[in-house]
């Protein structure tokens, strides 16, 4: 009969060959490692961490069940997220930036066009400033843009998102039309 220190590989009753016996710890085994203590963290900083990487989660969930270019804004104008379909559209259309944009601002953006002398960015720029700042729930701009192949009309949607006491704006630009140029 085998006792509970005892172990033996096979099928057969009969003892195998090969037998393990449990061996005790006792003061001559080899230990862990003595690592140093961890310094000492604020638990509300840890809270207010995991709060805010909660929120840029939903945020960035919200983002991607659109289905047209969209990035979203913090309230400076920076661009902190983008869906899929504006990463996919960037590289469509040979954009550069290594992150799509995100860490860009938007606003000044618009802010250089317009002062080269681009109605349609000036628009748009006091348009989405609105709704950052709160004095409009959402704006909605139609613009053309024209290159040497082709000329398309978009729609920009901006509208106000509010998470955890954060107001942001969440801007997509749908084509509507594609003209040939020729």
């Amino acid at each position: 009969m085998l006792s509970g220190n005892d172990y033996t590989f096979g099928f057969a009753p009969t003892p195998s060959p090969v037998q393990l016996r449990r061996i005790p710890i006792d003061a001559t085994w080899p230990s862990a490692p003595v690592l140093p203590p961890l310094p000492a963290r604020d638990k509300s900083q840890d809270v207010a961490t995991r709060a805010e990487r909660e929120t840029r989660v939903r945020l960035q969930r919200s983002l991607d069940g659109l289905e047209t270019p969209a990035a979203l804004l913090c309230p400076t104008g920076e661009i902190i997220a983008v869906n899929r379909t504006w990463r996919m559209m960037a590289k469509l259309q040979g954009m550069t930036h290594p992150h799509c944009g995100v860490g860009m601002n938007y606003l000044m953006l618009c802010g250089a066009a317009a002062a080269e002398g681009d109605r349609d960015a000036a628009t748009t720029a006091e348009g989405i400033d609105g709704v950052l700042q709160g004095r409009s729930r959402s704006f909605f701009y139609k613009y053309r843009a024209t290159d040497d192949h082709e000329t398309r009309l978009y729609a920009l949607m901006a509208w106000r998102m509010e998470d955890a006491g954060r107001a942001y704006a969440a801007v997509s630009h749908e084509l509507l039309e594609t003209h040939s140029r020729g």
